[in-house]
């Protein structure tokens, strides 16, 4: 199928704009070429915007990282605090200060038996890079 971008008037392939679902055709009234000279316009315009939303959103995949791994190791070793969040987690009156030292022990036990005899699910692990 064939579009007029609305920028720079030619007739185009669709191939060569950019998907967009909020249209009734599916496509974006302008060309790959014109959308991105006006990106590249505006970014050198906002030179600050550009500078803190990509610390931001660095920021935000390194944390999500590290969040993950550290879950993940919580999970392997059986922590305390792992073992408290899933004990209360679906429990609307239980709070992880309720839970005794030897109840926290006694479950550590169980999960590590039921590891053992392949009754888990198997932890995925996740890279750290």
């Amino acid at each position: 199928m064939t579009y007029t971008c609305y920028k720079c008037k030619k007739i185009k392939d669709s191939s060569e704009f950019y998907k967009q679902a909020s249209k009734k055709n599916g496509y974006s009234g302008r060309c790959k070429k014109c959308d991105n000279v006006l990106k590249n316009d505006w970014r050198s315009k906002n030179p600050e915007k550009v500078r803190a939303y990509e610390r931001k959103r660095w920021r935000d995949s390194t944390k999500r990282k590290a969040d993950g791994i550290r879950a993940q190791n919580h999970r392997i070793i059986l922590s305390d605090s792992y073992i408290r969040e899933l004990v209360t987690k679906k429990s609307k009156t239980l709070r992880p200060k309720d839970l005794s030292n030897e109840f926290i022990k006694a479950y550590r036990l169980n999960l590590k038996l039921k590891r053992a005899l392949g009754l888990t699910k198997p932890i995925k692990l996740k890279s750290s890079t």
